[in-house]
């Protein structure tokens, strides 16, 4: 996908394209939808179709909703939210409810017996996409400024653009469509050059080594291991896991960037949050903030007393899993981050520890929960935590140069967190030839050290 060599052609050609039309945005935009359909066509033609008819879909309700009366506004905005979330959990929660069925209920016949037997598509992105078609909707809703000149080429761009297609950033309409109407200029392209060689370091080295060397072994047979090892394993994937999706991040926001856009940041250094509730003011910031905007306030927030908002809470966050698909440990997943933000909430204040105790203790619940986030099933994540009790297995991994590379992993957070301005005020000092030069040994040798082939990012799936 983003990471292949075929990507990589077809990209620096439409790239050629895209710019010699700079004077005309009209344009440019056609081109963009373009390339995005052909893109996302690339990996399925069916999916491509399916997002044009969402689009089309899409396009036609807010058109109503936007043309109609106050009453009939609200009601086709009803009509079109539960349309997407009924769209939506179709496409994830039917294959697993269908075998389930299957399981429970054998020798069915007739219409029920058709339907178990249906296959369906799942398009890669169809979560993002939908969020951002809801967020659309809402925005007409609310009679914002952005959406009273929109046309079905903005709305089928909005959706289909193919930096964020696959697993976002969940972009928002107040955001993205003036972008899409303004003239863009190129500017700074060692900026996004920047944000895709460092995206490739986290994904082809880091994420991609850890992976390999230590979450997939350990993960895929947690009783040959000590506990002292799961227990690394499992920091491990989290460090993983934060490189794979923020590097994909950092990748796409600097594509986007060198076609004029700016993709809003998604991710906050994550690991040194203070609590679970700090921890998603950091950590994939635009669906957090989708949820808190279309979940929890929507709910009541805060708005209904003590008690409400911390049922509000839990909810909000046991849909952020369920969003990560139907599976029984993603929904435990949630609710171990709902119930610890609830505790954060009722915790004496005079009772807090100290900061450095907070970021710690932050890190061990969350790597504790990304344990049921990594298993495929509730089975799995309890054998792996059951396995963590035992050390009577002797090592297999050096646990010491494990919890060096953790400590090492805190200390550049750390440096990053205080030093990331003049480190960028540093990096651009040199004229643009010896910036690119040196953007391209880097890329190149991210490339030899990654593995061969092209390794999917992990939120591909989500």
């Amino acid at each position: 996908m983003y990471l292949s060599p075929e990507f990589a052609l077809g990209f620096l050609v439409f790239f050629a394209v895209y710019w010699l039309l700079a004077r005309y945005v009209a344009w440019q935009n056609y081109a963009l939808l373009v390339f995005s359909f052909l893109f996302y066509g690339s990996l399925d033609v069916r999916m491509a179709v399916s997002l044009g008819l969402f689009s089309l879909t899409v396009y036609f309700v807010a058109g109503r909703i936007r043309g109609a009366l106050a009453e009939e506004r609200r009601a086709w905005l009803i009509v079109g939210l539960v349309a997407l979330v009924g769209y939506l959990g179709l496409l994830k929660y039917y294959l697993p409810l269908r075998d389930l069925l299957a399981q429970t209920l054998p020798g069915l016949a007739g219409v029920l017996a058709d339907l178990l037997a249906l296959d369906i598509l799942v398009p890669l992105g169809v979560s993002f996409y939908t969020f951002q078609a809801v967020a659309l909707l809402v925005a007409c809703y609310r009679n914002a400024t952005v959406c009273q000149r929109l046309t079905l080429t903005e709305t089928a761009l909005f959706l289909a653009f193919f930096p964020t297609v696959l697993a976002g950033p969940i972009a928002r309409p107040e955001h993205m469509l003036p972008q899409l109407r303004l003239r863009r200029r190129f500017v700074a392209p060692e900026r996004g050059l920047g944000l895709i060689a460092r995206g490739l370091f986290k994904k082809l080295v880091v994420a991609n080594w850890l992976a390999e060397v230590w979450v997939d072994p350990l993960f895929a047979n947690p009783s040959a291991f000590n506990g002292v090892e799961l227990a690394l394993g499992a920091a491990a994937y989290s460090i993983q896991i934060y490189a794979d999706f923020s590097g994909l991040t950092d990748l796409v926001r600097g594509i986007a960037w060198l076609l004029g856009f700016r993709l809003p940041e998604n991710f906050n250094l994550p690991y040194l949050s203070r609590s679970p509730r700090d921890f998603w003011h950091r950590w994939h910031i635009s669906l957090s903030s989708w949820i808190r905007d279309y979940i929890y306030i929507p709910l009541g927030g805060n708005r209904q007393g003590v008690l409400r908002t911390q049922l509000n809470l839990l909810l909000a966050m046991v849909v952020s899993g369920a969003w990560h698909g139907a599976s029984a440990n993603l929904i435990v997943w949630g609710f171990l981050h709902g119930g610890a933000c609830i505790l954060v909430n009722l915790w004496p204040s005079h009772l807090t520890p100290a900061t450095g105790w907070r970021v710690t203790l932050t890190f061990i619940f969350v790597t504790f929960a990304w344990i049921f986030f990594r298993a495929a099933s509730l089975d799995q994540a309890f054998d792996y935590l059951s396995a963590m009790t035992r050390f009577q297995a002797l090592f297999t991994y050096n646990v010491v140069g494990g919890a060096l590379l953790l400590l090492l992993f805190f200390m550049i957070q750390f440096h990053v967190a205080q030093r990331l301005p003049q480190w960028v005020d540093w990096l651009s000092r040199p004229a643009w030839p010896v910036q690119f030069a040196g953007l391209t040994a880097f890329v190149w040798l991210c490339i030899e050290w990654g593995p061969s082939g092209v390794p999917a990012f992990i939120y591909f799936k989500y």
